[in-house]
Order: C-alpha cells, then structure tokens, then sequence
C-alpha cells in the first residue's frame, strides 16, 4: 500500500474521556459533559458514552470548567457504568 492511500483509509479518532487518578486524593476528567449527582461520598460525572462514578469521603469539585473537572478528597473507588 502506498503512503498516500494510508491516510485516505484512516479512521478519525473521537474525543474519549481521559481520567488521571493521583493516588486517593485526586482525580481529573477531561472531555466530560457535567455532574449529574453530588454529595461529598460520591460524584457522578457524565461521560459521552455513560457516567462515571467516584466514591469516597469529603469529596469535592475542586475546578470545572469546559470538559475538565478536577475531584478531591479521599477515594475510595472508581467505576464507569453505560
């Protein structure tokens, strides 16, 4: 196959979401479409394809703006659903 013929045939990479844990005391999630529950012993973060659940103890949204949010607090599990 020729170069040229390899970039006609690419597929386009779709925006997935990006979790970054740092230890049990914060979390960041890029290319996020908002909470949809919160308490300080658990965060839903909706995601393009379903949610994101963090659970712990004092949580927090330390920073949201745009697709970016920053949780933190002690956590204790992270799980995404559909």
């Amino acid at each position: 196959m020729k170069a040229g013929n390899r970039a006609a045939r690419a597929v386009p990479v779709l925006a997935a979401p990006s979790v970054r844990i740092m230890g049990r005391v914060s979390l960041s999630v890029e290319t996020h479409r908002g909470i949809s529950d919160f308490s300080p012993e658990g965060i839903t973060v909706r995601l393009s394809d379903g949610s994101l659940r963090i659970s712990g103890r004092g949580l927090s949204v330390d920073s949201m703006s745009g697709s970016f949010l920053t949780v933190s607090g002690t956590i204790d599990s992270v799980s995404f659903a559909d």
